[in-house]
């Protein structure tokens, strides 16, 4: 079960959160000894914020809290699906990976890193064998296109690729731009019907190596038509990300 005050990093934040906001609702934002009494209860960092000063949200303040507020959301409601649907664990890890993956297409790669690794290492039960493999594969890549190839390279690590499906090795690989293994596995993963041609386009995993000549070669005799990424998948996420909130905000359910 996660523990907030240990298991959760933002927890602190979070309390200043829900403290700003009681400053402005009932003291128009001027501190109070109550709001200083509780962030320091949960070691809230008060840097030059004492008593009669009026705290304000600016951008990139509220920026923050939403995706403080949306990590907790999100941890929340992964352990107490958890803990009253035991038999839903792997349904639950799906859709965490899911969502790990559609933040890695956004480019938003902290945060889907945050999400990878609670529900790797925190999260205890995984469902299926494939379903962790791929939020292993997520996670390294997402290290990757983050800028840390040496976190990325200490992830694919840890696991044993050699006993691993042709789907897994060959993402393993694309990772770590080992782009002849990749061209080796092509026509397997195909065959097997593991990946499409759009897979290759679309994937986060093939982005580094998408534009090297052996791959762009292999893909053409593999498919036979020319390789374009799909670059309209981001917007695509986008549009049903709106549709979605258009959805909660009119009282509908999808």
């Amino acid at each position: 079960m996660l523990h907030y005050q240990n298991d959760l990093k933002i927890w602190p934040e979070f309390i200043e959160i829900c403290e700003r906001r009681n400053l402005l609702a009932h003291t128009d934002g001027i501190v109070s000894t109550r709001y200083l009494a509780v962030c320091r209860e949960h070691n809230v960092e008060l840097k030059d914020i004492e008593v009669g000063r009026r705290l304000s949200i600016n951008t990139k303040y509220y920026e923050r809290a939403v995706s403080v507020i949306f990590e907790l959301g999100i941890k929340l409601t992964q352990v107490v699906w958890r803990k009253l649907a035991p038999s839903e664990i792997g349904v639950a890890a799906d859709e965490l990976n899911e969502l790990a993956y559609r933040l890695i297409v956004k480019r938003k790669y902290i945060e889907a890193i945050t999400f990878l690794r609670f529900g790797l290492v925190e999260m205890k039960k995984h469902g299926e064998e494939a379903t962790r493999k791929r939020m292993v594969v997520n996670l390294a890549n997402a290290e990757k296109l983050g800028g840390n190839k040496e976190e990325a390279e200490k992830v694919l690590s840890s696991e044993d690729w050699s006993a691993a499906a042709d789907n897994f090795t060959i993402c393993a690989a694309a990772i770590r731009d080992d782009v002849q293994t990749v061209v080796h596995l092509m026509k397997a993963v195909v065959s097997a019907g593991h990946l499409s041609a759009s897979d290759f386009q679309a994937w986060p995993v093939f982005e580094k190596v998408r534009s090297e000549p052996a791959f762009i070669e292999a893909f053409e005799r593999e498919f036979g038509e020319k390789i374009v990424a799909d670059l309209e998948t981001p917007r695509k996420l986008d549009a049903e990300a709106e549709e979605e909130n258009q959805a909660v905000s009119c009282g509908l359910s999808r």
